[in-house]
């Protein structure tokens, strides 16, 4: 990553392929969808750190999209290869839900 302001560059590292990543609102968090069926939030405002990890949600042949959802972007939203869309409250990493009714993979 480029600091926009003081354009010095950072590394996000994970164990597993980056599959998808989306940035916060206020630029302090990205959410990182991974090749292993998990999503992990990172703080990047000052030192780099994973603070959350997200894990249900099924993925084995298709790219998956997360994204943060909610008032003040209070929950983790991603889709799955069962058809399902997952929903995780981002403070506590519990997930709260799944929506059904998809007649396919839902990717995003």
């Amino acid at each position: 990553m480029l600091g926009w302001e003081s354009k010095d560059e950072r590394f996000l590292v994970e164990d597993e392929c980056i599959t998808s990543f989306v940035l916060s609102r206020d630029i302090k968090n990205i959410l990182v969808s991974l090749s292993n069926q998990a999503i992990h939030l990172w703080y990047i405002d000052g030192s780099m750190k994973c603070i959350a990890k997200y894990k249900g949600h099924k993925r084995i042949r298709f790219v998956l999209r997360s994204c943060f959802g909610g008032l003040n972007q209070a929950f983790i939203a991603s889709g799955s290869e069962d058809s399902e869309v997952y929903i995780w409250h981002r403070g506590s990493g519990e997930l709260v839900g799944t929506l059904a009714r998809h007649s396919g993979t839902v990717t995003a």
